[in-house]
């Protein structure tokens, strides 16, 4: 039976440098640039990587495999309430995870749920004129 290839996560090259201390050999200089003008804002915590937001906060940087079930669970659980992109990224936020793309992800998400687009549509059909 062949191993499965697991794509590397989007937080690879930070870890390897924190650990390492050295980025991708075929990084051009401004490719370097931007990655150590980010790199401040990411800590190493054996197994984890944090992510230290603008209101001081640590959060957990987590895979792509996990982004679907996290913003499920800030978005559709009992506790989610089926509101706004906006407001289940928020939600994401104060859970304590971290990815670059949270706020764009949770809008689609959120665009896309049957439940919300379902009373959408009904609340738009029963508005007084």
């Amino acid at each position: 039976m062949a191993a499965q290839h697991q794509p590397s996560p989007w937080y690879a090259h930070i870890v390897n440098f924190l650990v390492s201390g050295k980025t991708p050999e075929q990084w051009d200089k401004n490719r370097k640039n931007h990655f150590f003008s980010k790199i401040r804002n990411y800590f190493w915590h054996d197994p984890d990587l944090y992510y230290l937001g603008n209101d001081q906060i640590l959060r957990r940087c987590v895979p792509e495999e996990e982004y679907h079930s996290i913003i499920n669970m800030c978005h559709s659980s009992n506790c989610g309430g089926h509101f706004s992109g906006r407001k289940t990224a928020a939600k994401i936020f104060q859970c304590g995870f971290y990815w670059p793309t949270i706020i764009r992800d949770s809008i689609e998400f959120s665009r896309t749920c049957i439940s919300c687009q379902s009373i959408s549509n009904m609340s738009k059909k029963m508005k007084c004129p």
